[in-house]
């Protein structure tokens, strides 16, 4: 199935949900998604309400595999986790999140977004419960190529991301960003190389706890770039 900019389709307040593009062997992704314009943001966004009417929505349980974002303006793929009244850190949990065997390739933000940049606002985001990410392939980005936040028991692991940070612009140009909120964490398997700035950048946020990070592979022609900032993990 290849869907276009100017084909919406929305699935608002599921959870439980399984998205997937394995229908045929010889298919490595069933569901293509391109967005050519420079109208628009997110390709694919697994989000908490809706900008129409500003309802809040709370999904859960989502997987998502056998997607190709081949082009876009914003972020491939998008999972946000903001707080409002009705669901936040305080009564709900983002749980069971599955992202895997995905391609993104020439995005203009972010590849993959998951979970709220940070933890300083009110309301608070939720926490994400047992999220997995792993498998996927990230090309060709704009802003920072996989940033995860808020997220407790977390695994991303045997993830290729490639070229992140090309428009250059301030604290956007990590390979992968590992921001505010994240605990008992491990990364591992990720092959993360950089080659149109000339480095790797790894960020790791504040406000988090354990993070393990073990047999990566990092290479850039100026070297590898791993700070924490203000981290207490």
């Amino acid at each position: 199935i290849a869907l276009r900019a100017n084909v919406r389709d929305d699935a608002i307040n599921c959870r439980h949900v399984i998205v997937d593009g394995f229908g045929s062997d010889d298919v490595p992704y069933g569901f293509v998604l391109d967005n050519g314009t420079t109208d628009g943001g997110q390709v694919f966004w697994v989000r908490f309400y809706t900008q129409g009417a500003n309802t809040i929505a709370a999904p859960t349980g989502i997987e998502v595999y056998g997607v190709h974002v081949r082009q876009g303006p914003g972020t491939g793929i998008q999972v946000s986790t903001d707080g409002s009244e009705q669901f936040n850190r305080g009564n709900w949990m983002h749980e069971d999140l599955r992202i895997h065997h995905n391609r993104v390739e020439d995005a203009g933000d972010e590849g993959f977004y998951i979970g709220y940049f940070t933890d300083g606002v009110d309301p608070a985001p939720h926490k994400m419960h047992r999220s997995r990410i792993y498998r996927n392939r990230i090309e060709n980005t704009g802003w920072d190529g996989l940033q995860v936040s808020n997220s407790v028991d977390l695994e991303v692991h045997h993830n290729v991301v490639i070229d992140a940070g090309r428009e250059n612009t301030a604290n956007q140009r990590s390979v992968m960003q590992v921001n505010s909120g994240n605990r008992d964490a491990w990364f591992f398997r990720n092959t993360l190389i950089g080659t149109m700035e000339g480095g790797v950048d790894v960020q790791v946020g504040c406000t988090g706890g354990d993070l393990t990070f073990f047999g990566n592979t990092m290479e850039a022609p100026n070297g590898v770039y791993v700070h924490g900032g203000a981290s207490d993990g």
